[in-house]
């Protein structure tokens, strides 16, 4: 026997549906309406803007979310300035949140820099200057403008001084209390599981180093590891900075280790900007493409995973280089595999080697993939100059991906 849903309960069921659809749709009209009124604020600020610019003044809003975005963008607009002619450059003003900052701490570093404004809203002149066409840098910015400061200014990057640190009492005491035998510092920066940032295809792998965490320790070194989430792991060569319970103290001497440290391990996180801008030695692992063709600083080489298709075959470069997000992943059933311990042992050997042969840069023509690919190097937004870092021994045991397909 079928029983008939009440007549009440269908009306009821209607009306919610009804109700949902009309709040949706004043949603919509809501944000079209307010982008209409933002637009038209634009055009009247165009004349102010006009004057500002010709004045010498620029604005820039830095998205502070990331610490990598935090740090990056402001660098490179900091070098394509410094190497305008002196006529030219610009007096710069950061709009920088430091309530939602991540790393709140990094506007200290920037004020070495930049004018820093840290609170602000729409009620103030410098947020419409820097969203505006004629002075502003924050809506008119092509991300590969920003790539490309990076590399063409390389040797240029370490604009901060941060000897400060080195003299600050609470640091000398963390120093004192966590690395007793003075052992040198090596920086680890995995990405790690968040919840509300579930990109499974960027995690790093955290087992997969603990042989190299055992060399370092055996060989005087001590690992300093900038874990969240649910990581988890323990040896007399890791000192887990999450043991650190007061936030900015913990910044302030992560900052501290990224500018001492003899060299860094990252995966693919922003954490690894600040030892890029140092100049650091880095082996970025357990990075997916299309971002592990990017450039790294002067001295980095970069372990991608491994990508194939559910049927076991390998996913072509040009195909990586073309993703766009985690969805579209899953989409065509693309995995990726990390690198295994037994990888990172011959990766870290590799990063030492070239630390001994190529103390300020390592060589572009040092690099396998650069000799075979030649001016061929794919290219896209994120390395728009043709030079890769892939380490060797990942090039070598990803040629199926990575060697050049007219060579085979």
């Amino acid at each position: 026997m079928k029983i008939k849903k009440a007549p009440h309960s269908n009306i009821k069921y209607e009306l919610n549906s009804l109700s949902v659809r009309i709040w949706k749709k004043a949603c919509v009209k809501l944000k079209e309406g307010i982008e209409l009124i933002s637009k038209a604020i634009d055009y009247i600020f165009i004349p102010i803007a006009m004057y500002y610019d010709k004045r010498g003044f620029n604005f820039y809003e830095v998205k502070v979310s990331a610490l990598g975005h935090h740090l990056f963008e402001p660098i490179a607009i900091a070098l394509i300035n410094k190497n305008k002619e002196i006529g030219l450059q610009k007096k710069i003003t950061l709009l920088v949140s430091k309530n939602d900052a991540l790393v709140p701490y990094t506007n200290t570093i920037l004020k070495q820099q930049f004018n820093i404004i840290e609170k602000y809203s729409f009620l103030n002149l410098e947020y419409w200057l820097a969203r505006n066409l004629y002075c502003g840098i924050s809506r008119n910015s092509d991300y590969k403008v920003f790539m490309d400061a990076h590399y063409r200014y390389r040797n240029q990057l370490n604009i901060f001084n941060l000897d400060y640190l080195n003299d600050d009492d609470t640091i000398k005491e963390l120093i004192k209390t966590t690395n007793v035998d003075n052992r040198y510092i090596v920086v680890w920066k995995p990405r790690c599981y968040r919840s509300n940032k579930h990109y499974p295809s960027r995690y790093s792998g955290i087992e997969s180093i603990v042989p190299i965490i055992e060399q370092i320790y055996s060989n005087g070194g001590l690992v300093y590891g900038l874990l969240y989430g649910n990581a988890e792991l323990e040896h007399p060569g890791l000192y887990d900075l999450r043991r650190i319970k007061n936030n900015s103290l913990r910044a302030k001497f992560v900052y501290y280790l990224d500018y001492n440290c003899k060299y860094a391990i990252t995966g693919q996180t922003g954490g690894g900007v600040p030892q890029i801008i140092f100049l650091k030695p880095i082996l970025a692992y357990d990075l997916a493409l299309p971002y592990s063709l990017h450039f790294s600083g002067p001295k980095t080489i970069i372990a991608p995973k491994k990508a194939q298709y559910k049927d076991g075959k390998y996913v072509d470069l040009q195909t990586l280089l073309n993703l766009k997000n985690e969805k579209q992943i899953e989409q065509m059933n693309i995995s990726f595999i990390n690198n295994s311990p037994n990888d990172m042992v011959n990766l870290h050997l590799e990063l030492l080697e070239r630390i001994e042969k190529y103390p300020k840069e390592f060589a572009e023509n040092s690099y396998m993939m650069n000799n075979d690919w030649g001016e061929l190097i794919p290219r896209n937004i994120y390395n728009s100059f043709g030079h890769s870092q892939i380490a060797d021994y990942s090039y070598l045991l990803n040629k199926n991906t990575l060697f050049p397909k007219w060579k085979s």
